[in-house]
């Protein structure tokens, strides 16, 4: 079988050199919807069937994390790109092959303890997240690198440069001011290292990128310049100012069946539909990521919660945007117990005050959540000042998480104050004075 991937329309063509760029490690950065995973991605999908030996690694600080990322952007080109009978996949353990020359994609977490010495003859790696591993795990992966079938070892590493003191800067990068240009627009960036490629882009360099999320990108210059130095021009960003919800922890586990179940989901067609699942459990709140997808009509949302969470969600309620009435509506006829979120004058100020009254718990799999929380901040005016409005980008999964604490959190898992407890003391002295 002879496979053609000559058609430049497969490709942004900023990537194309990478393709035969000779270099061990291959920085891909810059700006959100810039298109680098995809780019990588094929590299791995069309290595694993015209090379003689590939074996590739997923790699990210967190194994459970890699599922929803890397394996599920290569899974989504071999279907693309009709492949499907090419390859095996498996989903526990993380493992693509190609059946025509048992070519090997297989993941490897840096949380777990079989991590990527346990792999004979690697031939590629791809760092997804880079920032979020630390230098020191870095450095022991890629050392521990070695193949006996092939001369060359070559290592995608991504990420989007949240912080400047980010150690992937120092390590890699020459100083800020002799390549970063504040329109970023800027591509090649020569590293002080040998053997290290650099390409900075963002979302001008995906021809793929919708435009409605393009709009989105450069709204953000009028609500938080640092968000929009990161996400839409691919600069380096300083220390982040005015996070919602800057304490968080990640966990491994969700307590099923344990605690106090609520779904909450925000929908939108050409903005992302949120559906998150939460369980309040020995006073921690646990959060977990459904799905996270866009272009999915009210019937095509239905039709995915009956199929794939029916049994899980059963008679639990779900907390839906009240400005969805006719998803509502839907919802009911097919049998769930919906709950319209409530919403009046600064709903959301006061939402997001009951929600830090919690202690967030989420899992390490929920990778869009993680991401909106990693960005979700107040709003500045002129001045720099903080606004107790929130930046209105990469929110919906943030909503989602406010209706189901703002709507039935509050009334049933929200920690008394003292003043609730001095008016409940009072109310019980009164009852046994008038008894």
């Amino acid at each position: 079988m002879t496979f053609d991937f000559s058609n430049l329309d497969l490709f942004n063509p900023i990537y194309l050199p990478l393709l035969e760029d000779k270099n061990r490690y291959k920085i891909l950065y810059g700006g959100r919807d810039s298109g680098k995973s995809d780019f990588v991605a094929q590299y791995f999908i069309i290595s694993a069937i015209r090379e003689k030996f590939f074996r590739g690694l997923l790699i990210r600080k967190f194994y459970d994390s890699i599922r929803a990322s890397q394996f599920q952007t290569l899974i989504d080109y071999i279907r693309l790109w009709e492949l499907g009978d090419y390859f095996h996949i498996t989903h526990n353990p993380i493992t693509i092959t190609c059946v025509l020359n048992n070519n090997m994609i297989l993941a490897r977490g840096l949380d777990k303890p079989d991590n990527t010495k346990s792999i004979k003859d690697p031939t590629c790696a791809w760092y997804e997240e880079a920032d979020q591993i630390s230098e020191s795990a870095f450095i022991d992966t890629t050392l521990s690198l070695r193949s006996s079938k092939t001369d060359k070892i070559f290592e995608f590493i991504t990420f989007n440069p949240r912080r400047e003191q980010c150690w992937i800067n120092s390590f890699f990068f020459p100083p800020k001011n002799t390549y970063e240009r504040e329109d970023g627009n800027f591509h090649w960036v020569k590293s002080p290292r040998n053997n290290v490629t650099i390409l900075h882009t963002t979302y001008k360099d995906n021809r793929f990128c919708p435009p409605e999320r393009a709009e989105t990108l450069e709204t953000l210059k009028k609500h938080d310049i640092n968000l929009y130095r990161v996400n839409t021009l691919g600069l380096w960003g300083g220390i982040s100012k005015g996070l919602i919800y800057p304490s968080w922890t990640p966990t491994d586990s969700f307590p099923y069946g344990r605690g106090d179940e609520v779904f909450g989901l925000d929908y939108g067609m050409n903005n992302p539909t949120a559906f998150v699942h939460t369980s309040f459990y020995e006073g921690k709140l646990y959060i977990d990521e459904c799905f996270y997808v866009t272009n999915h009509t009210h019937r095509q949302i239905v039709n995915l919660l009956v199929s794939d969470f029916k049994n899980i969600i059963g008679k639990k309620p779900i907390v839906v945007d009240s400005e969805e009435p006719a998803l509502i509506k839907e919802l009911r006829l097919a049998g769930f117990a919906v709950i319209p979120a409530f919403k009046g004058p600064n709903s959301v100020y006061h939402g997001i005050m009951l929600a830090k009254q919690f202690d967030f718990y989420i899992t390490k799999r929920s990778l869009n959540i993680i991401k909106e929380i990693q960005s979700y901040k107040w709003k500045e005016d002129k001045d720099g000042n903080l606004i107790d409005d929130p930046v209105k980008v990469d929110d919906h999964a943030m909503d989602a998480i406010r209706y189901v604490i703002q709507t039935y959190g509050a009334k049933h898992w929200r920690r008394p104050s003292t003043a609730d407890l001095i008016y409940k003391l009072k109310k019980k002295e009164d009852k046994f004075i008038g008894f």
